[in-house]
């Protein structure tokens, strides 16, 4: 009888990852991915958060609800973080999105004494993210219609204006067409930039097995960040952080408080920028010096190690704080993984 139940349960689970494998490359797909590693992976993670004993796999009920691309990547941003927490402490209790508060923070976390609240906030796309979004959709149309079973990671890069790339795009569309069928049976790395040097496109060629007969892209995206463009992110990056604050109420006063930000692809930016963009700077306010963050014990940063991956990338974080939360970074190591700490007016710890 034992033996009889045992095969039901195997069973049962491998029939509920089968449904998440299939819950896992529909939500992908909504953002143009059909990378198997990213597939399994995520199907993998919202078992993990289904097996809790908590409410986390609500965030997997939130998540294939989701329809629009940039709302999926930002419960994407809460995912990826319920696992980083899990993994780093399993033994932790976790509680997604509490009941028992009107202005509620993502995460509420015990770890003995210590009370944490966590925010978490994935900046909305800049002008000029958004319109790379747009641009690679248009590429994957047009390059999926070359009829070799190949598939294509597909990167790209603004060496100009965006205006003068999409007033030429189909020109450079063609140039690229007809660049992808020179190189496309070399599998690996090739380089392509158009004519009038406006778009570089990095394209990483590869071959599976029971392919159909079209050029498949699994992955596409910016490849880099401009310098012109830092300026602009640090700014943005102070108004998502003002935006994102439900730590105003005197109820948070006794717990630590974090925002938690999931930088886009303008990950690029350098460790000093981020540092600016939340502590300040002559030109920008930062947060630490706004009254209606009092209730702030730190920001967190988490910067994709690899832009190509939402699922399977490893993420850098980096703790920025005041001098007066800077009793609290060891409470905070306690639950999260550091990579860097700043401290306001006091430069690095690593």
């Amino acid at each position: 009888m034992k033996e009889n139940n045992m095969t039901e349960n195997k069973i049962t689970i491998c029939l509920g990852f089968e449904n998440m494998v299939d819950d896992a490359k529909l939500i992908l797909s909504k953002l143009g991915s059909n990378d198997d590693d990213e597939i399994i992976r995520l199907a993998e993670n919202m078992q993990k958060l289904e097996s809790h004993n908590s409410n986390l796999g609500n965030i997997n009920f939130r998540l294939k609800s989701m329809s629009k691309p940039i709302q999926i990547l930002e419960t994407l941003a809460e995912h990826n973080f319920a696992i980083e927490l899990l993994e780093y402490r399993s033994d932790i209790s976790i509680e997604y999105e509490p009941k028992n508060l009107k202005k509620r923070p993502e995460f509420f976390l015990k770890l003995g004494d210590v009370t944490y609240y966590l925010e978490v906030k994935k900046p909305g796309m800049l002008g000029d993210e958004s319109r790379y979004f747009k641009l690679s959709k248009k590429i994957k149309k047009e390059i999926e219609k070359i009829q070799i079973p190949k598939c294509v990671n597909c990167f790209l890069l603004i060496i100009s204006e965006f205006e003068k790339v999409e007033k030429n795009i189909k020109l450079i569309i063609s140039e690229l067409i007809i660049f992808i069928l020179e190189k496309v049976q070399i599998d690996g790395n090739h380089t392509f930039i158009d004519k009038n040097k406006l778009l570089k496109v990095e394209l990483q060629f590869f071959t599976v097995d029971n392919l159909q007969s079209n050029l498949h892209v699994f992955s596409t995206g910016p490849l880099g960040v401009r310098t012109d463009e830092i300026a602009q992110y640090s700014l943005h990056l102070e108004d998502t952080l003002k935006n994102a604050n439900k730590f105003r109420e005197t109820k948070f006063e006794n717990s630590i408080n974090l925002i938690v930000i999931e930088l886009n692809s303008f990950d690029g930016m350098d460790d000093a920028s981020l540092y600016n963009a939340v502590c300040g700077t002559e030109y920008i306010t930062g947060i630490f010096n706004d009254k209606d963050f009092s209730n702030i014990s730190g920001v967190l940063m988490r910067a994709r190690l690899d832009n190509s991956k939402i699922i399977c990338s490893d993420y850098r974080q980096i703790l920025c704080v005041n001098q007066k939360n800077a009793c609290n970074i060891e409470n905070i190591k306690n639950i999260l993984r550091l990579d860097k700490v700043f401290i306001k007016d006091v430069l690095s710890q690593s």
